[in-house]
């Protein structure tokens, strides 16, 4: 009689992943440096300076530069489209409440747990906290995976 943990031992474990199910969370680690922001900035054309410049920042009386806050909330993209669930997903919905800033180079962990499940779709909580455990940003998902 053929069991999981035996049947992990003569496969790829890279490649093997738990089934997916009500419950079934996943947590990231993940940070942004200056360059990354800057880049950002780049792609989509958001140049607000309290994302660029010091002064600027602290003038609006923050402590320095902040990532912007899609960058902090695309993690999930990555997440859901590369290791929960993977290949395949097609992401339907995000929201996303904006709840503290994140600064250059801060820890953060990312959490994707897995509220209902229905066929191939999956409906999600979404969350980044920082180091001091502080929510970042919380929200909710719908992805499709057919291979659900």
């Amino acid at each position: 009689l053929k069991t999981e943990a035996y049947s992990r031992l003569f496969r790829n474990e890279s490649s093997y992943k738990p089934k997916i199910k009500v419950g079934s969370s996943i947590i990231q680690e993940f940070k942004f440096t200056r360059k990354q922001i800057q880049q950002f900035a780049e792609a989509t054309g958001d140049d607000n300076p309290i994302h660029l410049d010091e002064k600027a920042a602290q003038a609006v009386g923050l402590p320095g530069t902040i990532c912007h806050g899609f960058l902090v909330g695309s993690i999930f993209s990555k997440i859901l489209g590369t290791k929960f669930p993977g290949n395949g997903t097609i992401y339907v919905k995000q929201n996303m409440e904006f709840k503290n800033y994140v600064k250059p180079n801060e820890k953060l962990k990312a959490q994707v747990r897995v509220l209902s499940k229905i066929g191939n779709k999956l409906f999600l909580e979404t969350k980044i906290t920082n180091e001091k455990d502080d929510t970042v940003i919380e929200g909710e998902a719908e992805i499709i995976n057919k291979k659900l």
